[in-house]
C-alpha cells in the first residue's frame, strides 16, 4: 500500500504490456496473518476460526461492499458428473443468482 491504495504489480514485456492481461478479470487477495498473538491485542467482532470476513467489490468497482462473514469450507471442490451427455459445462454457484464460474 502506498497513499492509500493498493498496487499490484505484474509481469509485463519490454514494451510495458502485461503478460497475463487482468482488465475484465478478478483478482483475489489473501491475508494470512502472522502473529499468532493477533487476537490477544485486536478486538474480533466474530468468532475466531472458520469464520473470516469476505470484501467483495463485484457491485461497486470503485469500493468494497460490508463485508460478509463465511466459513471456509475447504481447499477444493470436486464433484463427480454423472450426466452421460457430453459436452458438459460445469457452474460453481455463490448465490441462486450469482455465477462463481463456470468451465466447459
Amino acid at each position: 500500500m502506498r497513499d492509500g491504495r493498493l498496487y499490484l504489480l505484474s509481469e509485463s514485456d519490454e514494451a510495458g504490456a502485461a503478460l497475463i492481461p487482468a482488465t475484465g478479470q478478478t483478482i483475489r487477495i489473501g491475508l494470512r496473518l502472522i502473529n499468532s498473538h493477533f487476537s490477544n491485542f485486536t478486538e474480533l467482532d466474530f468468532t475466531p476460526g472458520p469464520v473470516i470476513r469476505l470484501y467483495n467489490n463485484s457491485s461497486t468497482p470503485n469500493a468494497l461492499a460490508a463485508p460478509q462473514k463465511v466459513k471456509i469450507v475447504g481447499n477444493l471442490l470436486s464433484h463427480s458428473l454423472t450426466d452421460i451427455t457430453r459436452p458438459v459445462t460445469a457452474t460453481l454457484f455463490q448465490s441462486a443468482s450469482q455465477v462463481l464460474g463456470a468451465k466447459p
